[in-house]
């Protein structure tokens, strides 16, 4: 019996061991494959930014390819430009270099204006993205729409249009903001109404996105989204309005945000005060003072951000009471903005600073930060 058991023991332990050298050489076999992944992705990346790159420069002579060639194989050079213009290769690699063309299109396009972009757009016209992107529209996973989205949004004609049109109905939230983000600067019968409708924002949509969009519809059609914001919808679609309204920087608007101050919602009252700082207009004198006491910290603080920008001297007592909030940002907020009012502000924190409370504390960092940058 105790051999039978040492037995058992050895065969035990060589079995372990055996695992684990296996499982050790499927670690080092999967991070092989991954690392010989990301370098051929990294190659046909600056073959494809070398293809932009060449076709921006409006020449591509056999010295400037062969210039590129001694940083990109001119055989991947080749095989990527056969790849996504013609067709010649297999699907999933077509999906994985528009993919990488996408990445290369949204960073030059961010950094580029004019007749440049309108070559980036172009040239993207001339490759399958906008074939394959219309076909991946219909795909069964989500994150394949909404990248599908994003791409026709830079190709918008009139099939283009009618397709994204059709996906506000799609079943997965993010793909309709995908969506309504490609649409909302390029399809004018996206009303504001049908947006609010189709997106369902608040009751199932809650995204950053939304933000953006409301910027666009705002630029597009101010009035619309103003009538908007005084049917008093939701709170979130409120907030959207006020956001869009405020980032026209229209001093017409000031009045209708202004109002909005009497909303029984937190967040609203605090997207009304960042959006008339952002319009920046003395009429926005008396939503300020009421917005330095609101019972909200962060209402206090973002009024007090508004002060400063609107330089409102008649802020100077509500602002010294700030000084003294209990939020640590509202102290801060008011501080700055009683330095930004600029002689009269400085007074009352050089008058605040002789103390040991948190008026004293705060007046004495802002005005010390101050003298430091000087």
């Amino acid at each position: 019996m105790p051999d039978m058991t040492l037995t058992v023991i050895v065969w035990s332990s060589i079995a372990l061991a055996v695992l684990s050298v296996l499982a050790m050489a499927g670690l080092i076999l999967r991070r092989l494959r991954i690392n010989r992944r990301d370098r051929i992705l990294s190659e046909r990346r600056d073959a494809l930014m070398s293809l932009m790159t060449l076709y921006l420069g409006g020449s591509a002579d056999d010295s400037e390819i062969r210039a590129f060639g001694g940083r990109v194989s001119l055989r991947v050079l080749d095989d990527v430009a056969r790849c996504v213009v013609e067709g010649r290769c297999s699907r999933r690699q077509l999906r994985a270099d528009l993919d990488l063309l996408y990445e290369v299109v949204q960073d030059l396009v961010s950094t580029v204006r004019g007749q440049d972009r309108a070559r980036i757009v172009s040239l993207l016209g001339q490759t399958k993205a906008r074939d394959v992107s219309l076909d991946d529209l219909d795909d069964r996973n989500p994150a394949r729409r909404i990248r599908a989205a994003e791409m026709l949004a830079l190709m918008p004609d009139a099939e283009v249009i009618d397709a994204l049109h059709r996906k506000l109905d799609d079943p997965e939230p993010h793909v309709r903001i995908a969506a309504a983000s490609a649409l909302v600067a390029t399809d004018d019968r996206l009303t504001v109404d049908e947006l609010v409708e189709k997106l369902e924002i608040g009751v199932t949509v809650r995204s950053q996105a939304l933000r953006h969009i409301f910027v666009h519809l705002a630029a597009r059609d101010g009035a619309a989204v103003l009538r908007l914001l005084e049917r008093r919808p939701s709170e979130l679609v409120q907030a959207l309005a006020i956001h869009g309204l405020g980032a026209t920087q229209d001093y017409a608007v000031t009045d209708a945000i202004a109002r909005c101050m009497d909303s029984p919602s937190a967040s609203v009252r605090a997207e009304a005060m960042r959006a008339l700082a952002a319009i920046g207009h003395p009429r926005a004198a008396p939503a300020v003072l009421k917005g330095l006491t609101d019972d909200a910290w962060e209402v206090r603080t973002e009024a007090a951000i508004c002060a400063g920008r609107i330089q409102l001297t008649e802020a100077a007592g509500l602002l010294r009471e700030r000084l003294a909030d209990a939020s640590w940002w509202a102290r801060f907020r008011a501080a700055e903005a009683l330095m930004a009012i600029g002689e009269p502000g400085r007074l009352v924190l050089e008058e605040a600073r002789h103390g040991r409370d948190r008026a004293a504390r705060i007046s004495d960092m802002v005005l010390t930060e101050a003298k430091a940058a000087a």
